[in-house]
């Protein structure tokens, strides 16, 4: 419990490994707090995007979606978390779902993969979605339809 507070009060230094450790941690505590910091410059980003690819996995749902976000931060750094990112697109958990339709957006802005997740989150009215689908501004093209049927 405490390592979670030293993480939590960001006393704990930048160390890929250390953080990459930390993931595996029996408290999901300390595993969120990892997921958070993983997506913040890392020294060894292709290890953080391989290590987050697998906690997309993790039983706890705030570690599946601050790792999703994490990955989105790491950006094209984080290319080999495609599949992993492809595969959280089928979480049963929305807020993963969409989390990681993000990071894929960001990760791979080629891939199409993640506009059914964003689509069906537009229908359902979350306002998160219509918040990023504006960000990603011309990009965006294929929301149109859906955003003129729900008008």
């Amino acid at each position: 419990m405490l390592c979670a507070l030293f993480l939590a009060a960001g006393c704990s230094g930048n160390s890929t490994t250390a953080l990459v450790a930390q993931l595996h941690d029996g408290d999901p505590q300390v595993r969120r707090a990892a997921a958070l910091r993983l997506g913040d410059a890392p020294d060894d980003p292709t290890a953080a995007a391989v290590a987050l690819s697998d906690a997309l996995a993790d039983l706890d749902l705030e570690v599946r979606e601050l790792a999703a976000g994490s990955l989105a931060r790491l950006g094209a750094n984080a290319k080999a978390s495609v599949p992993a990112l492809e595969e959280a697109l089928q979480d049963p958990e929305s807020s993963v779902r969409l989390t990681a339709a993000l990071a894929l957006q960001k990760v791979d802005p080629a891939s199409q993969q993640y506009v059914p997740v964003f689509i069906d989150a537009l229908r359902a009215g979350d306002g998160t979605a219509f918040l990023e689908v504006g960000r990603m501004g011309p990009q965006a093209q294929w929301a149109v339809p859906t955003l003129t049927s729900l008008l």
